[in-house]
């Protein structure tokens, strides 16, 4: 049993490269959850900057958070990828070798959580190369880690077009460590 000063350090859940931090955002307002930090770019946050990530580790063993909400980047990993190569063959590199680092990371991260009994849950696009690095390769056949696809338009994604509001396909991939995080997305 955790001493009583570990219990309280105790997060629910973090974001991984969560943007404008969607996800806490939603989960503060439905439920009562203990939310941690957002781990992202837009919070002054470069997971490509050793010094940060050391940071992120340090707050990841202190406060133990049930579960990792992580989206590392697609840029160069996804969807134009294939055209971008070819017009711009240099910035792709570029974005696809940090982007390739910053899946790795994520992946790390997963395998922590694993590993530490906690959980994590993984999004980006349907058959995005952020999926397909060793640490994402070797989560996938464990047993209890599970995907599933969807397009979010059925969660609600669209956008305005000629004043007409439209849903948006996007093909979408999610990993977890549990069934019960992604049970929802299913059909």
């Amino acid at each position: 049993i955790a001493d009583h000063k570990t219990f309280n350090e105790q997060l629910d859940v973090i974001e991984v490269f969560g943007g404008e931090a969607g996800t806490t955002k939603v989960l503060l307002r439905r439920y009562d959850v203990k939310c941690g930090d957002n781990f992202d770019l837009v919070t002054g946050f470069d997971l490509g900057v050793k010094e940060h990530v050391d940071i992120f580790w340090r707050y990841m063993r202190k406060h133990k958070p049930m579960v990792v909400v992580l989206a590392p980047p697609c840029t160069g990993m996804a969807g134009w990828q294939s055209l971008n190569k070819i017009i711009n063959h240099d910035a792709w590199l570029r974005s696809r070798n940090n982007g390739i680092r910053l899946a790795r990371l994520a992946g790390e991260i997963a395998i922590y959580q694993v590993q530490h009994g906690r959980h994590f849950l993984a999004e980006n696009p349907q058959n995005s190369d952020a999926f397909k690095t060793p640490e994402w390769n070797w989560l996938r056949q464990l047993p209890n880690v599970v995907s599933v696809c969807f397009d979010q338009c059925q969660t609600g994604l669209g956008g305005w077009v000629q004043r007409h509001w439209m849903p948006v396909l996007k093909p979408t991939e999610m990993i977890a460590s549990s069934e019960h995080l992604v049970w929802r997305l299913r059909g």
